[in-house]
């Protein structure tokens, strides 16, 4: 009688159960030496048999049909089958006498009517506890998911500890993945780039290579680094420690979705017009470009209107590069703080900060109880789920929905506790931003120019050669008031006021004869409409539930101002 030895182990992995077909053949080729068993064929598969469809395995049953074998070597029966399918497919074949015999080292099998239904014991045995081990680790995944583990290959920056079971930070790359983040949050960089820094930095795909650009995409677009992560389309909050805030996550997808638009241009250029698609046409709508011409082995740089728009005859003419980036730094100027300005702002900013100290307490029992709702909505809304009342999609729309806010909530908390008035400290940022400003345009980082300018204003419009920005808040703010200080005289002393100080406490007054009354008795000053026009314009005011500056009551002016000598 002639024997096929069949092998397999379960991984499809090579370095995973390395040793179990080895260890099977050498077992398997002893016991068929010692029963005196002519084997024809070996058949080594590495798949798992709980579901049909093993190649190997079908190939080694066809050859039998075809008369090449009348039996079959195998460990246990568990290694032919753990499928209903297969074991019932061996059975018949059984019957029908294809195949004559079956041989276990580890089991005993006869060719009687009692032997085939012990195998077909055995085969269920197989499937059972192929399906107990199922549901033992999808209950080992729910409970994990419940703990807020992450039932699954840690990403770059954490690795699976292998005691605890948990994902931790990986103290040799989180810093390293977290400033790549941050880089790529500048929006000067391109997935191609990215690729290339995570090479530089040490990462390598599983060939030792570069990854691949979905791979870099998925790293940056995976929101388990601040915080949570989805599984089987429901979003579940983590317990490990987030690498970066929600907010920088919400930047880093934006920038990914306008880069798909053409918004954000690579900052690796072979030549300095790196403005091109920064601005477009006042006239015609469409994008701005460069050219660059060598004449008389001088380089010379041009923006100009691609001339895209067939509706509109566009007249506009070639913009010299040098007149491009004068305006571009004039523009800069305008949104930016010199030195001085920024020591004696954040002085009055840390004056205020006891005066802000019961306010950040009323606002953090807001935020609490903002945070308490969240949480009451997301158990009526898993009560509504269990009891059958609302559609699993609904569900995990409206929970990945709350979990979200959840997560705002309790970073806006973290930080108001850890750093105090969130309103304080945006002005902080807004103050320091406008002093790099400042610095910025007084040298030739013009990667960093177009950045800046990109995320503080928007409708860059070229036109008759002006190039023009509408500055968002409180820039504009900012913007109105450098030009009104530029008018005023430096023999005077009237001009300078406290930088922000109308939004101190949301402001003084509330009727605008009052402002005018105490603006015209600071150092007996006559301030002229366009002066208050530019002072009634407002910065950052009340807080409110939301942490965004509202809009103020045009004429809410404090009673008192500093007047400042240049």
């Amino acid at each position: 009688m002639r024997y096929f030895i069949y092998c397999r182990k379960s991984s499809e992995e090579e370095e995973r159960q390395a040793l179990s077909i080895e260890s099977q053949l050498t077992e398997l080729r002893d016991y068929a030496k010692k029963n005196n068993l002519t084997v024809i064929g070996e058949y080594i598969e590495s798949k798992s048999a709980k579901i049909p469809g093993r190649t190997v395995f079908n190939t080694m049953l066809d050859a039998i049909e075809a008369g090449k074998a009348d039996g079959i070597i195998a460990w246990h029966p568990d290694r032919i089958s753990r499928n209903s399918v297969d074991g019932g497919k061996v059975i018949y074949m059984l019957d029908q006498g294809l195949v004559q015999d079956l041989k276990f080292p580890t089991y005993f099998f006869d060719s009687s009517p009692h032997g085939k239904f012990n195998l077909s014991i055995a085969f269920g045995y197989s499937k059972l506890y192929v399906d107990s081990l199922i549901q033992n680790i999808n209950r080992g995944i729910r409970e994990k998911v419940r703990r807020g583990e992450f039932p699954g290959k840690a990403p770059p920056g954490y690795y699976n500890h292998p005691k605890t079971r948990t994902i931790v930070i990986d103290p040799a790359t989180f810093d390293k993945v977290k400033s790549l983040l941050e880089l790529f949050a500048t929006g000067a960089y391109s997935l191609t780039e990215m690729r290339e820094k995570f090479f530089e930095h040490g990462f390598r795909s599983s060939r030792s290579d570069r990854f691949h650009l979905q791979t870099t995409k998925n790293i940056l677009e995976n929101p388990f680094y601040y915080g949570v992560f989805p599984l089987k389309g429901e979003l579940h909050q983590g317990s490990h420690q987030p690498m970066i805030t929600k907010e920088l996550y919400d930047k880093i997808q934006s920038i990914i979705r306008d880069k798909g638009k053409g918004k954000y241009k690579s900052n690796k250029k072979t030549n300095n017009l790196i403005f091109v698609g920064f601005a477009k046409c006042g006239e015609c709508g469409s994008a701005i470009t460069a050219e660059e011409h060598v004449r008389s082995r001088k380089r010379f740089g041009y923006y100009r209107c691609t001339k895209k728009n067939r509706t509109v005859n566009c007249d506009q003419r070639y913009t010299r590069e040098e007149l491009f980036i004068d305006q571009v730094k004039q523009i800069t100027a305008s949104m930016s703080l010199s030195e001085a300005w920024r020591d004696k702002s954040n002085k009055q900013l840390e004056d205020w900060v006891a005066e802000e100290r019961q306010a950040s307490l009323n606002e953090l029992a807001n935020l609490e109880l903002q945070l308490q709702n969240i949480k009451d909505k997301l158990n009526r809304l898993l009560d509504l789920q269990l009891d059958g009342l609302i559609e699993a999609d609904e569900y995990k729309e409206k929970k990945a929905l709350f979990i979200n806010q959840k997560i705002d909530l309790e970073a806006q908390i973290y930080k108001l506790k850890d750093q105090g008035s969130t309103w304080l400290e945006q002005a902080k940022t807004f103050i320091n931003q406008a002093h790099q400003a400042d610095l910025i345009r007084q040298g030739d980082d013009l990667v960093t120019i177009k950045n800046f300018l990109k995320s503080t204003g928007s409708n860059m419009i070229l036109q008759n050669k002006n190039l023009s920005v509408t500055s968002l808040r409180p820039w504009s703010f900012l913007m109105k008031f450098n030009r009104f200080r530029a008018q005023c005289s430096p023999d005077e002393p009237r001009q300078i006021y406290d930088l922000g100080s109308r939004c101190h406490r949301g402001g003084w007054g509330d009727k605008e004869s009052q402002s005018r009354e105490g603006l015209a008795t600071a150092e007996g000053t006559d301030l002229s409409t366009e002066a208050l026009e530019v002072l009634n314009t407002e910065w950052w005011t009340r807080k409110d539930s939301n942490l965004r500056p509202p809009r103020c009551k045009r004429g809410a002016l404090p009673t008192k101002l500093r007047a400042h000598k240049n």
